[in-house]
């Protein structure tokens, strides 16, 4: 008997991609259903997708707001596979992906998500770069907890339904970066492997949630993999009791980790430097910037973490801080030459799963 997977996929006001998107996973031979859960859209999506909507393939869940984690927890909650993909409305699944990665998982056992390689392609469908993701168990752990990369594409991504729902599924205060904290728990067991294959098309474009809620999102994982290197301290998960994300306010009250305060002092002021704010960073920011940069926090990309530092450190020299402007650049200094070596070791070609 052919296995097959179920597919989740999310959906709010999808329509300018989701016909595509929706059509390459039909296409899939080894598809069980396709469980859309749409979270609160507005727009004409399922009008524009109403000819593939009609297939027997297709369960369409509707849902009030209430975030994609939310979204993601219902749709696994619904399917009945023992495998089940991941899927989103603007991405583009490639032929084969399912039997590929069934067939993987089922001579896995110990393994709960296996992702796979990616090419980001353009909203007119130009083709960019192709990911080169660590595949092996444990180069995935070490680049998820020892240098916070999100180092699976979600989209891509099959999981072992029943071992995520034990685990907890994901975690509804980590909006925006569920899954980077999906996959640090995950890793903690060595249960997350990827792929050499490319299965999915990555679409980047304006209206994703990665460029919308940049920085919130970058706030969430450093939220995550702090709670990670807690927990790998054998202390208690600091977050575990959350179940909805918190304010930059809120988590600077003196009952939370002084690392969250921290944490939370400098996102408030990267935020409003972000999106358009005149304030300047605060002479606490200034502090808690290079600190937390040092320790491989504030985002994955090395430009948004060094950009930072300098700006950090010209607003001591501004002030006439000499003490801290020195200390911002001996950090963006220190966080060069740690950034230099661990590319250079997690990029080198390696064997992995196949």
């Amino acid at each position: 008997m052919t296995l097959r997977a179920d597919v989740v996929m999310p959906i709010r006001n999808g329509a300018r991609f989701v016909v595509p998107a929706v059509k390459s996973i039909l296409e899939d031979e080894a598809l069980g259903t396709l469980i859309i859960v749409d979270d609160g859209s507005n727009d004409d999506w399922e009008a524009r997708a109403a000819g593939l909507l009609k297939r027997d393939s297709v369960r369409i869940i509707r849902q009030p707001p209430a975030g994609i984690a939310a979204a993601l927890n219902r749709g696994l909650t619904e399917a009945t596979t023992r495998y089940v993909a991941r899927m989103d409305a603007d991405d583009v699944s490639l032929p084969g992906r399912l039997a590929s990665q069934i067939k993987w998982l089922d001579h896995h056992p110990e393994i709960a998500a296996f992702g796979a390689q990616m090419l980001v392609i353009t909203a007119d469908d130009t083709a960019g770069r192709e990911s080169n993701y660590p595949c092996r168990p444990e180069e995935v752990r070490h680049a998820l907890f020892a240098r916070g990369r999100c180092a699976l594409c979600h989209p891509a991504v099959m999981l072992r339904r029943e071992a995520v729902l034990a685990a907890g599924g994901y975690r509804t205060s980590f909006e925006n970066a569920e899954d980077y904290d999906l996959w640090l728990r995950l890793s903690e067991k060595g249960a997350v492997a990827n792929s050499h294959h490319t299965f999915i098309h990555y679409r980047v474009h304006p209206g994703q949630v990665s460029h919308q809620r940049k920085v919130r999102q970058s706030f969430a994982r450093d939220l995550a993999l702090f709670s990670a290197r807690e927990r790998a301290q054998g202390r208690a998960d600091p977050t575990q009791d959350w179940l909805t994300p918190k304010s930059y306010a809120e988590l600077q009250a003196p009952e939370f980790h002084p690392v969250i305060r921290k944490l939370a002092v400098a996102y408030e002021a990267i935020d409003g430097v972000w999106n358009g704010g005149r304030q300047v960073l605060t002479a606490e920011a200034v502090r808690a910037i290079p600190d937390l940069a040092r320790a491989s926090y504030l985002g994955e990309t090395r430009r948004l973490r060094y950009d930072l530092i300098k700006k950090a450190g010209a607003t001591a020299l501004w002030r006439g801080n000499l003490g801290h402007a020195l200390e911002a650049y001996y950090a963006l200094a220190h966080c060069r030459t740690i950034d230099s070596k661990f590319f250079r070791k997690t990029f080198e070609p390696a064997g992995g799963p196949a």
